[in-house]
């Protein structure tokens, strides 16, 4: 009993670590400054007025995640002012190309303004947004404007980042480039055994000293 009583600490410890840990960043094209143009971007709609309807950037995930998180910057500078919706999907990879939706997230009564920030997350360390990525897994964050009469701009990153780019209109073929990355945040928390960031390494550390000096303390 006496042990376990001074066991305790350390669970705690560790414990503190758990909830305290933030995301890791799996793909950002941001910086740490959240860099992102405020006067470029691609522009979608599903009307003639628009070039496409949606754009794709892939990334890959270099252990297994929970996604927790994903951030992006958008404009709506239509004129007249008026309400314009997208949808934002995770999609899989096929042969170098977005392949099929894993999950969607619709954003239907976006408002005018200029430098939205975008959001879905989760609260924790938990698979709360019920999407796994899988280790050296390639994916596709997208934002699709197909639906929409009025243009949404997703914008560009200024952080003179490079992506793996599609573009398509209206269901016609993706065309595939090396081009300006949109400005994007994806994080999450790695799944139970896989090798975490630096970062949440030295979380869990600082919650095992924790633990441990409460220990000596007893």
């Amino acid at each position: 009993m006496l042990k376990a009583i001074k066991i305790l600490p350390l669970v705690l410890g560790v414990l503190m670590w758990a909830t305290a840990a933030p995301a890791d960043t799996i793909y950002n094209t941001v910086g740490q400054n959240q860099g992102f143009s405020t006067s470029g971007g691609y522009v979608l709609c599903g009307s003639p007025a628009c070039s496409e309807s949606a754009v794709a950037i892939a990334f890959t995930a270099n252990v297994a995640y929970y996604l927790q998180e994903i951030d992006f910057y958008t404009q709506n500078t239509s004129n007249p002012l008026t309400a314009t919706n997208f949808v934002l999907d995770l999609l899989s990879d096929a042969g170098g190309t977005p392949g099929s939706v894993i999950h969607s997230w619709g954003f239907p009564n976006t408002q005018p303004g200029i430098d939205t920030v975008g959001s879905v997350s989760s609260n924790g360390p938990t698979n709360s947004l019920g999407v796994t990525l899988n280790a050296g897994t390639q994916y596709w964050v997208s934002i699709d404007a197909a639906g929409s009469t009025v243009p949404v701009v997703w914008d560009y990153s200024t952080e003179s980042i490079l992506g793996t780019v599609g573009l398509t209109d209206n269901g016609s073929s993706w065309s595939m480039g090396q081009r300006v990355a949109p400005a994007l945040d994806v994080q999450g928390y790695p799944v139970l055994g896989e090798t975490p960031e630096p970062t949440t390494l030295l979380l869990l550390a600082a919650g095992l000293v924790c633990g441990l000096s409460l220990v000596k303390t007893k």
